[in-house]
């Protein structure tokens, strides 16, 4: 189990979608050269539930999700999964209750000496606090000098019916064998449709810059303990005038492991 999968599951939840509705990217094996069927499940309390710089819930979530796939020698998967956020306050008059249920499919092969992942993600609300919408993303990263680079794209198709991109960038430092941290930063942007409906308000611009930084233990070979600081901050002043937090810090306490 590589750290760098590991590590980059703790901020499914935070930095860019809600949960891990995408960008789930499992171990690239290098053999066997067969097929091989495997599961991960993450389960994460947040401080706060934040998506893309927007506090949607400030106070403790639950955000467990499992994901199944399969890998082949060349380092390309395929897979699918869901992933769920429970409210573990009284926040919205809900407390453990189910508030979001999400499911997602995603593979992934080497391209342009990276990686190119392509996904779709459904997101809906079991007591009807919002409508049900889908996206479809496109992303590609590459490792270069122990240095992590990532651009993706994200179309909502059905009530955004817009865009939103990403830039981003990571390194890990492995302190000892079996502790590592991890540093990332990065920058998203909006098109005037999918803010209308993220932010209410309908003007593109830069949105969402973030870091974070994870410190995780490798309790097993196939599990880890993760603690995670986020902190983001909304750029454009029209978004920051719509939101109530425009500069949200949290973190996350994660357990991940492979099966």
């Amino acid at each position: 189990m590589s750290w760098l999968r590991l590590l980059r599951a703790t901020a499914i939840a935070g930095l860019a979608l809600p949960a891990a509705a995408a960008g789930q990217e499992p171990e690239a094996w290098e053999e066997p050269a067969s097929p091989l069927w495997c599961v991960e499940i993450h389960a994460p309390v947040l401080s706060q539930y934040v998506f893309r710089g927007v506090v949607l819930n400030d106070e403790a979530v639950f955000q467990p999700d499992a994901f199944l796939y399969r890998t082949w020698g060349d380092g390309s998967w395929l897979g699918a999964g869901a992933c769920l956020s429970q409210e573990l306050t009284n926040y919205s008059g809900s407390a453990g209750e189910i508030t979001e249920v999400d499911w997602f499919a995603e593979g992934a092969i080497p391209a342009a000496g990276g990686t190119a992942t392509l996904g779709v993600s459904v997101y809906t609300a079991p007591d009807g606090d919002f409508d049900s919408t889908s996206e479809a993303y496109l992303a590609w990263e590459r490792e270069a000098a122990s240095f992590t680079g990532r651009a993706e794209i994200t179309y909502d198709f059905m009530e955004g019916d817009g865009f939103y991109g990403r830039l981003s960038g990571w390194r890990l430092f492995e302190l000892r064998e079996s502790l590592a941290i991890l540093f990332e930063c990065g920058l998203g942007a909006m098109d005037k449709d999918y803010a209308a409906l993220n932010v209410g308000v309908a003007a593109a611009g830069l949105a969402d810059l973030g870091a974070r930084g994870t410190l995780a233990w490798l309790c097993t070979e196939n599990s880890e303990i993760a603690l995670s600081l986020f902190s983001s901050f909304l750029l454009d002043g029209a978004y920051r005038d719509a939101v109530e937090d425009p500069d949200p810090v949290w973190f996350a306490l994660a357990w991940t492991v492979a099966l």
